[in-house]
This record gives structure tokens, C-alpha cells and sequence, in this order.
């Protein structure tokens, strides 16, 4: 059963990636009185794209050829692990553990820095050292997250660390410093792993400003499809990780009425649009930093992650 509810989870996470990204541009567009395009267009770029021969540069070698696969795998694959949707129950093993997590977001990032370097433009290898740059800021931080919460609740696997935030409850959430200060930290993280605004704009068609949106210049046809239908992966699990973190009430699990499992699921999309709907108007309101600039919400991120740890220690061990 547990399989089951995993497989239908994915597949649902797989399928609201666009949707999320849909809704985000129209949003924006709207907070900024624009003609907004469709919510369903990023669906039809994707079947435009699918529909394409792709092109393929004389001196790539099989790493260009695979990379998209690669970065597709490793982002969707947390919504098959993690609890997105479903939350399984307390002592029930889960292999959605955020240190796997981690290994799986490093490695698109290693792949999509490695394929823009294969490709031999200069374009492409810009974008490459940019994003590797990001991934080397946004590594450290995680760790520190890892360790927090493995402080907290003993362990690192995101179903009992839920698990035990649901037995919590709101206030025992909210009254733990060291879950807040992780809170803050996963958002700073969210707008520099996700690219978003004020660290990116990936509505930019500028090359020499944009960061992994540079390599995406280097493919076209299903290839790119696959990049940026995992982009919206990769948003769509920030957003729901941070929301399902400290929401983990808004989670299907097998021990509640069926009728409620039923309505939290219609629920779904819901939170996704309040979600969407607070980081459109944020960035509506940012401008673009330089790079340099990125260091500051970065190293930001990385000292909450820090004192993070260190109440959780303090806690622990010393009171």
C-alpha cells in the first residue's frame, strides 16, 4: 500500500511541476498589470519541445547526450521518496532522507555544470561555473540542515521528522528556535537552489546575466524539455518540502478518515497557489543581484543553519 501511495504521490508531483510554474509567471504578470500567458502554457511548451528534433553539437561527447536524463531523474525522484503528499506512518521505513536528497541535488548540479563544459560554447561554460558556484554555496548550508534536524528529532529521514512535528503540533513547532531559524534558512535556500528572484530571473533572455539557464541555451527539443520540466520539479519540492515541514497536518496519512485524506488531496493545489501566489509578489517587489551580491543571502542561510545546530546542541546536550 505504501508503494502505491508513493507511485501516486510521484507521478502527481511529476505532473504539478509545470502547473506551479504556470501559475507563478501568471501571477507575476498580473501583480504587474501584464498580459499574463495561460496557466497551462509551460504544458504546451513542453509538448512543442517534445515534438522537436534536437540539435546536437559536433564536439559533444555522451555526457551532453545523457545530462538532461540525469538531471531529470535526480529531481524528480524526491517526489517518489519524500512525503510530498503522503506522510507514512510513524516506524514505517522511508527512504526520503534528506542526506540521499542532498546527494541527488548535488548530482544535477554536477551533471548540467559538466554538460554546458562538453558543449564547447562559451556560453555554456559561463552558465557551468555559475552554477557550480551556487552549488558550493548551497552545499554547506544543507549539511548544517541535515545535522539540525538529525539533532532535533535523532534522525535525518523526512517522514519521522514529520511524523514527530505532527505529534507536536503548531505550538511545539513554532516554539522550537532551532526549527524556526532551519525555517529561514530552507527559504534563503529556496530562492538560490531554485534560482528565483533576487538571485536569478529565469525569465531573462540575456546570456551574459543568466546562471544555469545558460546551459539550457546549449540544447533544444526533448532534451531541453527535460530540463525545464525538472526546473519546475525542483521549485515545486522546495516549496512543498518548507510548506510540509512545518504544515505536516496537510499530509495524507493512512491513519486519518478517508473522507480527510480525500479533501486534503483536492486541497493539494491549494497550497500550492498560496505558496506560489507570497513568492510571486516577493518577486515582484526584488531586483536582480550581481553575483558577487549573492554571497549575502547565502552566507545569510548558512549562519541560521549554524546557530541552528548549535541551539540543537545546546538543547541536547547541555540542558
Amino acid at each position: 500500500m505504501m508503494i502505491a501511495y508513493s507511485l501516486l504521490q510521484g507521478l502527481l508531483f511529476v505532473a504539478a511541476g509545470p502547473l506551479v510554474v504556470g501559475l507563478l509567471r501568471w501571477l507575476k504578470a498580473r501583480l504587474q498589470r501584464r498580459q499574463a500567458a495561460p496557466v497551462v502554457q509551460p504544458y504546451r511548451d513542453l509538448v512543442k519541445l517534445l515534438r522537436k528534433q534536437p540539435v546536437m553539437p559536433s564536439t559533444a561527447s555522451a555526457l551532453y547526450r545523457y545530462a538532461p536524463i540525469v538531471v531529470f531523474a535526480c529531481y524528480a525522484a524526491p517526489g517518489f521518496l519524500a512525503p510530498v503528499l503522503y506522510l507514512p506512518g510513524e516506524g514505517v521505513p522511508s527512504s526520503g532522507d534528506l542526506v540521499i536528497l542532498i546527494a541527488l541535488f548535488a548530482m544535477a548540479r554536477m551533471a548540467m555544470g559538466l554538460a554546458g563544459m562538453d558543449a564547447g560554447a562559451p556560453f555554456g561554460g559561463l552558465g557551468s561555473s555559475r552554477e557550480l558556484f551556487l552549488n558550493v554555496l548551497t552545499e554547506p548550508t544543507l549539511l548544517f540542515l541535515a545535522y539540525a534536524l538529525a539533532l532535533i528529532h535523532r534522525t535525518t529521514d523526512l517522514s519521522s521528522v514529520m511524523n514527530a512535528n505532527l505529534q507536536a503540533g503548531s505550538l511545539g513547532v513554532y516554539a522550537e528556535p532551532s526549527l524556526l531559524l532551519l525555517g529561514l534558512s530552507l527559504a534563503l535556500l529556496l530562492l538560490v537552489e531554485a534560482g528565483r528572484l533576487p538571485i536569478d530571473n529565469p525569465a531573462s533572455h540575456l546570456e551574459l546575466t543568466m546562471y544555469g539557464k545558460a546551459v539550457h541555451l546549449e540544447y533544444g527539443g526533448p532534451q531541453l524539455a527535460l530540463l525545464e520540466w525538472a526546473e519546475a520539479l525542483r521549485l515545486t519540492f522546495m516549496i512543498t518540502l518548507l510548506l510540509n515541514l512545518f504544515f505536516p497536518g496537510l499530509l495524507v496519512s493512512v491513519g486519518r478518515p478517508l473522507w480527510l485524506n480525500a479533501l486534503i488531496v483536492l486541497l493539494f493545489p491549494l497550497k500550492l497557489l498560496i505558496a506560489t501566489a507570497i513568492l510571486a509578489l516577493w518577486e515582484s517587489l526584488q531586483a536582480k543581484m550581481r553575483l558577487r551580491a549573492i554571497l549575502t543571502p547565502a552566507l545569510t542561510a548558512l549562519a541560521l543553519a549554524i546557530i541552528a545546530v548549535m541551539l540543537a546542541i545546546a538543547k541536547r546536550y547541555m540542558l
